[in-house]
């Protein structure tokens, strides 16, 4: 009998006062290309969203998980991240630093 392990799954949370304002979960998928990958998303507390959360919590995770994996000798990743055509608000999110899909992300840069 051969039994699967789940995926490994983050969870990353901001607390402010004790309160958790936003969540960024990262979850291993299958790799592209041979290169490990990771599904990103996360969500913000309705009276917290517009103040930067969002990013500021997805740009953890992400750092986060590059040490890791960088410590560990996997020089790079792809993250991927389904959006909703009608949720404008995820448009608003600024993500600078990645530039189009298909390209992998190096472990050893800091976001």
């Amino acid at each position: 009998m051969s039994i699967s392990r789940p995926a490994p799954r983050y969870t990353y949370a901001l607390i402010d006062g004790g309160e958790v304002t936003a969540v960024a979960l990262l979850a291993l998928t299958e790799a592209i290309e041979g290169v490990p990958t990771f599904q990103l998303g996360y969500a913000v507390m309705e009276a917290r969203r517009g103040t930067g959360r969002a990013q500021r919590v997805a740009m953890a995770a992400i750092n986060e998980i590059c040490r890791g994996l960088r410590r560990n000798g996997i020089p790079k990743l792809y993250f991927e991240a389904v959006i909703d055509r009608e949720n404008m608000s995820v448009y608003r999110v600024p993500w600078p630093r990645f530039r189009r899909a298909r390209d992998p992300v190096s472990t050893s840069r800091r976001f």
